[in-house]
């Protein structure tokens, strides 16, 4: 997440870690407008690391795959540093999937300008023509498929069709195993559009609380890396909330909440 002439820039990373950390959305999102951070890490993986050469080296795997496939590619690989260059990648990719001819765009730009405030960039690791639609395509470590790999790619489809680009029905993962999985869009798209709303609905209300409270929820992965001492789980324990309940997951919290039982004490 970062602030870039005045607009609000949100990546599917932020929609990923707003479903399982408010603190850390928060903490972004007070980073963004410069304002002073207590206790998150800071977001993003070191280029450098082991993960991140796997992860480079499997998806030059899947480019090789396509190449031995015959398939023609338009590399777009590069970096986007502010709106500016957003919007020009964003454009030169809406200009190849039109003119180039190519079978693929490797590393190619959407931006979505939505109404909410927020305007969605990213970049999908594969734009595929299939006929005359195209389909979003990601090459991931993973062996199986998560969650947070499904948000991604629907998000990256969802910004492709708001920019007029015909799209698949269908997105592709590239999973570490070796087994290319298709997922249909009508799997999680709706889903998708309700985490961005979530987020949307959270940081339109953080100017009017000074971006400072927490609204703690159940534990999640970031709380090892957190700094601070576990403000959440201080505010947790004063409200008696669920996550103190062991092994207990989101899902079942909240149905529990809905269920009129929301403290342990209920």
């Amino acid at each position: 997440m970062r602030l870039a002439e005045g607009a609000l820039l949100v990546t599917a990373g932020d929609v990923v870690e707003s479903t399982t950390c408010s603190h850390r959305t928060i903490s972004a999102y007070r980073r963004a407008h410069g304002l002073p951070v207590e206790g998150a890490p800071e977001p993003g993986v070191d280029a450098g690391s082991a993960v991140v050469r796997a992860g480079v080296e499997h998806e030059q795997l899947v480019v090789e795959a396509m190449r031995a496939e015959g398939l023609t590619l338009v590399d777009l690989t590069g970096t986007t540093p502010d709106l500016g260059a957003w919007s020009l990648l964003a454009a030169t990719t809406a200009e190849a999937l039109r003119t180039s001819g190519a079978d693929v765009v490797l590393q190619g730009g959407v931006l979505d300008a939505r109404p909410d405030g927020m305007t969605f960039v990213g970049r999908p690791d594969f734009l595929v023509r299939v006929g005359d639609v195209w389909r979003v395509e990601d090459a991931k470590l993973a062996r199986s498929l998560s969650p947070s790999a499904l948000l991604q790619t629907m998000l990256y489809r969802d910004a492709l069709a708001a920019a007029g680009t015909r799209v698949h029905d269908d997105v592709r993962l590239h999973l570490g195993s070796g087994e290319v999985l298709d997922v249909p869009a009508r799997t999680g798209a709706a889903w998708a559009r309700r985490q961005v709303a979530d987020l949307a609905d959270l940081l339109a209300a953080l100017p009017a609380r000074g971006a400072l409270e927490v609204g703690f929820s159940a534990p999640a992965q970031w709380c090892s890396t957190c700094e601070d001492g576990s403000p959440c789980g201080v505010a947790r324990a004063r409200a008696d909330h669920l996550g103190a309940v062991a092994d207990l997951r989101r899902d079942q919290a909240r149905r529990l909440a809905v269920a009129g039982i929301d403290t342990v004490a209920a």
